[in-house]
This record gives C-alpha cells, sequence and structure tokens, in this order.
C-alpha cells in the first residue's frame, strides 16, 4: 500500500500557476512529458534541467516518437522553452501563464506527411529523389499533391528534356496511386475520362444474369488458369527471374487481367526483356513477376507498344575515348589493306 508523506520530498507550485494548468487543455502525452519537466526543475529548485529522450520515456512509459510529438506540442502552446546547448537541449518551464496558447483539436503541432510514394515513379530508384510537378507552375499548375510525382535524379532530367509528355506523367501517377483526380485540369487523361455512367433508356430491360451451371464454372475456371499458367512460362521463357510459385502472384495476375488481356500482358513482358538483355539500353533493373506486375508499378502500361519503350528509356552512348579508340582501328585496317593491295 502506497503510503506518500511530504516529508519524503515534495514540489511548490504556485497556486496562480496550478489554476492556469488546470483552465488550458492539454493533451495527455503533453501533460505526462510537462509533468517530467516540472519534476526535473522546480523539483530539484532548478529553473532549467538537461533531460534525454531515454528520461522521458522511462517516466512517461512512452516511445520516444511520442515524447517528440508532445515536445513539439508544449513548444507550440509556448508553455515550455527548449534552449539547445553544445551538447544536449535543456528545457524551461514558462511562468508567464499570459503567453500560453491553447492548441484546437484540428491544429496539429507538426508537419502532416507527403502522401507520394517513396519511389521513382519511372524506374522505382529509391535513393535521392526530387519532387517535380507535373504541370509548371509558370504554366497554371497548382501546388498540390495530384500535380505532384517523385522522380530521380536520371528520369528527373529525361523529364526536362522531353522524354516523358505530362499525359504519360498523368497517367502513370494515376495508375501508380489508384486516385481518381478531381481537378478540371486531369479530366482528359488517366481513368477520370472513361468513367461516364451509361443510364438506361426508359422500357430498356437490363441483361439477364447468366445462370451458375457448374460445367460452365468449371470450364472458366481452366480458362483463367491455363492463361495465368501461359503468362508464367512467357515470362520464364525471357529468363528474366524465374517464377516457380505461380499462388504466390495469381491474385495479382487476376487483377490485372481485369484492365490488360493476356496478350498485352506478353508484349509488355516482351519489350521488357528485349530492354533488358540489349547492351544499347541503359535499363538494367530486374524485377520478378510479382513485382512486374503490381499495381504500384504498373510496368504494363509502361512497357507496351503505345507508351513507346524503346524510344522513352535512355540509350547507351559511346565516350570520347571509344569513339576516338574505333575511329582509329578503322583507320589502321584501311591503312593495312592498301598496303597489301600495293604488294
Amino acid at each position: 500500500m502506497a503510503n506518500p508523506q511530504t516529508e519524503d520530498g515534495y514540489i511548490r507550485i504556485a497556486n496562480e500557476i496550478f489554476d492556469a494548468l488546470i483552465k488550458i487543455r492539454i493533451p495527455g502525452e503533453a501533460r505526462q512529458v510537462l509533468d517530467v519537466i516540472i519534476r526535473k526543475t522546480w523539483g530539484w529548485r532548478k529553473k532549467s534541467a538537461v533531460i534525454s529522450l531515454s528520461e522521458f520515456c522511462l517516466a512517461t512509459g512512452l516511445n520516444k516518437q511520442g515524447v517528440v510529438r508532445a515536445i513539439n506540442k508544449l513548444k507550440a502552446m509556448n508553455i515550455i522553452e527548449i534552449n539547445a546547448g553544445s551538447i544536449k537541449k535543456s528545457y524551461v518551464f514558462n511562468k508567464d501563464h499570459n503567453t500560453w496558447q491553447a492548441l484546437s483539436k484540428k491544429i496539429m503541432a507538426y508537419k502532416r506527411k507527403s502522401s507520394l510514394l517513396k519511389f521513382c515513379y519511372i524506374c522505382n530508384f529509391k535513393e535521392a529523389l526530387h519532387k517535380h510537378h507535373i504541370i509548371p507552375i509558370k504554366q497554371g499548375g497548382q501546388e498540390k499533391v495530384h500535380n505532384k510525382i517523385t522522380l530521380c535524379p536520371n528520369c528527373h532530367a529525361l523529364v526536362h528534356k522531353g522524354k516523358y509528355s505530362e499525359q504519360y506523367l498523368v497517367i502513370l501517377k494515376d495508375n501508380t496511386e489508384g486516385v481518381i483526380k478531381k481537378d478540371k485540369a486531369f479530366k482528359p487523361y488517366g481513368k477520370q475520362a472513361l468513367s461516364k455512367k451509361i443510364t438506361p433508356t426508359p422500357g430498356e430491360q437490363p441483361p439477364a444474369r447468366p445462370t451458375g451451371d457448374p460445367k460452365d464454372i468449371q470450364d472458366k475456371d481452366k480458362e483463367r488458369k491455363n492463361t495465368l499458367v501461359g503468362i508464367q512460362k512467357f515470362w520464364n521463357s525471357n529468363s528474366i527471374v524465374s517464377c516457380r510459385n505461380l499462388k504466390s502472384c495469381e491474385g495479382f495476375l487476376n487483377a490485372r487481367l481485369k484492365t490488360y488481356s493476356e496478350n498485352e500482358i506478353k508484349e509488355a513482358i516482351k519489350n521488357y526483356a528485349t530492354i533488358l538483355h540489349s547492351p544499347e539500353y541503359q535499363f538494367s533493373y530486374r524485377w520478378t513477376l510479382k513485382d512486374f506486375i503490381q499495381r504500384k508499378n504498373d510496368n504494363i502500361a509502361r512497357f507496351l507498344n503505345s507508351a513507346k519503350p524503346f524510344q522513352s528509356l535512355p540509350k547507351t552512348k559511346l565516350d570520347n575515348a571509344k569513339q576516338t579508340k574505333s575511329a582509329t582501328k578503322q583507320w589502321l585496317e584501311s591503312q593495312t589493306n592498301l598496303k597489301h593491295k600495293k604488294e
């Protein structure tokens, strides 16, 4: 049974400050962190105290992310002050309660995270990413998420050089994120242009639903399995990354077959294999069948003939040194041929 006594220690707090703390609304995590600061400062009769994040976690039972959120809220409310020293941060309780500012429930003391995916939308590279405006702001583009896309430095340079059009980037972002655009500037592109409601004419009856004949269901299952096995065999025949377990990517294939036909999927795989194995292109990233057909990558739309992958992807160029070496070799061969003819 707990038996606290003032002889074991106590904290002296003015009634005016205690009344001000009662009136102001402080979130639960922030109040826990504030109590730790009061305990470490006024509890030891000090104005400021150096407190580490591990000490906050040990005293409150919160994780480090919760402690950082609570500190940012208290700082935004101007209840505490933080002095960043050379070694550690020291925390001070602000006694001037007239300068405190209450946060409403809608106000966030920290920035919201961006909803953009953390990889290049074109080549899936995950380092040194840049944010690119699909429609430039000078041309009327908006500073919103639906007009932004993350790109690696190489793809970003290619976009500015005109390798990828704005229409291609909009369709790529739409298929990658599965977001329905609400802006009028994006209506001609993507899935929104195809999403039109077809209302039946008066007096027209809807088509009759097919009966659930077990033979028809079995035939459809066999056709579906044959198409899946055919795509798997076609993928393995291109010697990219062999797919042995079809069940791991069966669900993704069924989802992609709703929007693309079997021939379109095979066409994209064939184009991807030719670009991957050809020394003329810089593209050398090897996907598995599961990663290739996932919706977030949308490689099927990227490697179809309509997207012109052989023209959009960067090609390898010989260096000046290699060009000079090849030119000298050709010149020497021509000189030797002339000598042989004279002799």
